[in-house]
């Protein structure tokens, strides 16, 4: 049997704040976004990727996160993988935001974290 070439998607993204609707995820805009994100998502599944990466920063990281760990109930071999630029990501954000973070990373098949604290390139470095 050939070997077959495993193949993943990773996410990263826009933050709200760079949308017009900001952090209303009610807003059309936004609610057509995560429908497009959902669809490709699909696609890729059914071409036979199916692991996903997350860099789980606000907006288009977390939204694609949730729509695959959504697809994964009813795609089992689906996997998620967050992979984070530093332990304090997420210490600035609201409780809400922090809430949502941290049931997203419970969720997930594995956590990459890349450095302890913050520096002025680990983001950049989570990219790669």
């Amino acid at each position: 049997m050939k070997d077959r070439k495993a193949f993943a998607c990773a996410f990263t993204g826009h933050r709200p704040m760079r949308y017009r609707f900001g952090y209303d995820e009610e807003h059309e805009a936004c609610v057509q976004l995560k429908e497009a994100l959902a669809e490709q998502i699909a696609t890729l599944i059914g071409v036979g990727i199916n692991t996903f990466y997350s860099g789980m920063a606000l907006g288009v990281d977390q939204w694609a996160a949730s729509i695959v760990l959504d697809m994964r109930a009813t795609q089992p071999k689906v996997r998620l993988i967050a992979v984070l630029p530093c332990e304090t990501q997420a210490d600035k954000w609201s409780a809400e935001h922090r809430e949502r973070y941290f049931d997203t990373l419970a969720e997930c098949d594995d956590v990459i974290t890349i450095n302890t604290h913050y520096t002025s390139t680990c983001v950049f470095e989570r990219n790669r």
